[in-house]
């Protein structure tokens, strides 16, 4: 695998909005994946400060790939507020014929709930043509969010059964935020809800002692702190269908992960009865799964951190199999969706 023309290498932090770290997979990247040298690699990443026009000389000492290229986008696709400016140069050029942008939600996509509803609003963002422009024609993969590196060993037994971390206010899609926080701040004094507004500065830790954790939407679907919650061994708690979906290169969420119907949010008890009511064995399943995926949704912040079989060798295998049109088990799928 290889990187076109990487020089430029700006200091990445959190806290400028991106959530992804360029730098650490360029690394992971010529670490782990580079051929030998002058050899024709498989792919090429095109890091945002190069561009992704296909503008420049490939040599005999920087072949062109034999599959096709990747690159990050750090905004969500199509989301409300448009692209970075750093992107907006990008997403309206030329690209490749054979590319695939990797991007936290493909596309954005935002949901209501009047409180009442036997069921939420989803749609993608209508109004957002005019801030995305015209691109080449490409695909897009879902990739997770950094996290902290997953311990080896968390505990089954929890003192909480449900943390979230988050807010609410008076918007439209904050009405099961709000319900959220209210059945937690209910039971919180008897310690069987953790809630902790997302105004506090807080690590993933906070999901270590408790059995569930409260995934609602934002203002797109996908949340960063499901991946913390996994690494700490919690169970994540979705409400909606299009999760599911995204992620299912990395394994299906299904399979450990809790979807609450639209009917428990309103049935008496709520969103934490409907937890409370799962069989137990069910809980030690969806437990023991959590522990035995949690490693392939682990995107390392730094390269000294990637090992095999991380979120790193999940999005490179899945890219490579996409191009070839070997998706596998995953054919059905129809490999990866065109960017809208």
């Amino acid at each position: 695998m290889g990187n076109a023309h990487w020089s430029a290498r700006p200091r990445w932090d959190e806290r400028n909005g991106y959530p992804h770290n360029e730098s650490a997979l360029v690394e992971i990247f010529q670490g782990a994946f580079a051929p030998a040298a002058g050899a024709q690699p498989d792919l090429v990443f095109l890091p945002m400060v190069c561009g992704w026009g296909a503008s420049w000389q490939h040599s005999a000492a920087d072949p062109a790939p034999r599959l096709g290229y990747l690159a990050l986008a750090q905004s969500p696709w199509r989301s409300q507020r448009g692209p970075w400016d750093e992107e907006r140069r990008l997403v309206g050029k030329n690209w490749p014929e054979r590319m695939v942008v990797m991007s936290t939600e493909v596309p954005a996509h935002q949901a209501e709930w009047d409180g009442s509803a036997p069921y939420a609003k989803l749609h993608a963002n209508p109004d957002t043509k005019k801030d995305w422009p015209t691109h080449s024609a490409a695909h897009g993969m879902t990739i997770p969010y950094h996290s902290d590196p997953p311990p080896l060993i968390v505990a089954e037994k929890r003192a909480a059964l449900a943390s979230f971390v988050g807010s609410c206010s008076k918007e439209p899609g904050d009405r099961l935020r709000c319900q959220l926080v209210d059945e937690c701040l209910a039971v919180s004094a008897k310690g069987e809800c953790v809630f902790i507004s997302d105004d506090e500065e807080v690590g993933q830790q906070v999901y270590s002692g408790s059995t569930f954790a409260l995934m609602p939407w934002t203002d797109t679907m996908n949340r960063k702190d499901l991946f913390g919650a996994l690494m700490q061994g919690s169970i994540p708690v979705i409400f909606d269908n299009t999760t599911f979906v995204d992620y299912w290169p990395f394994a299906p969420l299904q399979q450990f992960a809790v979807q609450v119907p639209p009917s428990a949010w309103t049935a008496s008890g709520g969103v934490l009865q409907y937890l409370r009511n799962l069989p137990a064995n069910e809980v030690s399943r969806l437990l023991a799964s959590v522990q035995r995926v949690r490693h392939r949704f682990y995107l390392p912040r730094a390269a000294s951190l990637h090992k095999g079989g991380d979120a790193v060798d999940v999005i490179v295998r899945t890219i490579a199999e996409h191009f070839r049109g070997v998706l596998g088990i995953h054919a059905w799928h129809g490999g990866l969706p065109e960017l809208p």
